[in-house]
């Protein structure tokens, strides 16, 4: 895993998916790396049958199945994001395992490249899920929920509390809500929903 986020940050997958049978020189090329690292890291791929190897040339090819599941033009279903966690998690296991022996936490800010891996995977997950799964799913949600709303208000099932009968909501809020007038989700012509770090979506319940 450590080696999969090693070939996803420094671009190895990205720079083989579009090479056929390469030597490790013409790999290292490719991605501006040096060809000793670039070799070992081959190694460690055709060890693991991620890429495949001509012991005759000695040429190396990263398969187009395996590439489908490990390169950027991959995504939201790119593997190797999610492989950097082994990284990001193992720069804080001295200091996790100090913390066993005389309690605490570890701060913050020991997480290196936190923010940088979160927003890649939210990049591909969240964001890349945004306009066509998670925001009609919201406006669903927030729908059946003005309707429940306005039912009730419309037709409130009498409890008793005391001996004496009440609606369901309070009066000063069936005041305020008119069963004529539904719910609907709007969101800011502003927030930038194609930026996976900046991107912040709150809906605002508005009354037509």
């Amino acid at each position: 895993m450590l080696m999969i986020s090693v070939g996803h940050r420094t671009g190895l997958f990205d720079a083989m998916d579009e090479m056929s049978w390469s030597t490790s020189e013409q790999i290292a090329n490719a991605a501006s790396l040096d060809e000793r690292y670039v070799r070992e890291w081959l190694g460690a791929m055709v060890t693991g049958r991620i890429v495949e190897y001509q012991a005759a040339d000695r040429r190396y090819k990263l398969p187009k199945e395996h590439a489908r599941w490990l390169t950027r033009s991959a995504s939201p279903e790119n593997l190797a994001v999610t492989s950097q966690w082994l990284g990001v998690l193992g720069c804080v296991e001295s200091k996790v395992v100090d913390k066993f022996k005389t309690g605490g936490g570890v701060h913050y800010d020991c997480f290196e490249r936190f923010h940088e891996t979160m927003a890649e995977e939210s990049g591909q997950t969240v964001v890349a899920a945004l306009h066509d799964h998670i925001l009609p799913l919201s406006a669903y949600r927030y729908s059946k929920a003005a309707f429940r709303t306005n039912s009730m208000i419309s037709n409130p099932r009498p409890r008793t509390k005391g001996g004496t009968k009440s609606s369901f909501f309070p009066g000063s809020v069936a005041k305020k809500v008119s069963p004529s007038r539904p719910f609907f989700v709007s969101f800011p012509p502003s927030i930038d929903f194609s930026d996976p770090i900046a991107w912040t979506c709150r809906p605002h319940l508005l009354r037509a």
